[in-house]
């Protein structure tokens, strides 16, 4: 169990890394409140899981940024 853990750990970090990295969706869109943060943020998430079940499955060949 704890090989897998160090295996895998950094995950989470990655993921939070590409949502936001260069700028969190939350910043672009210019929220002024907890709900529209928070709606924003729940988008971030699904943008990078779209973007890694399409690097997974090789239907893009290109980094975030282009993707985003």
């Amino acid at each position: 169990m704890h090989q897998t853990y160090h295996e895998y750990f950094h995950i989470v970090d990655d993921h939070n890394g590409l949502r936001q990295g260069e700028a969190a969706m939350a910043d672009i869109w210019g929220t002024r409140d907890w709900a529209e943060r928070h709606f924003a943020e729940g988008l971030g998430l699904w943008e990078v899981n779209v973007y890694k079940a399409a690097v997974c499955f090789q239907c893009v060949t290109y980094h975030h940024s282009e993707f985003r």
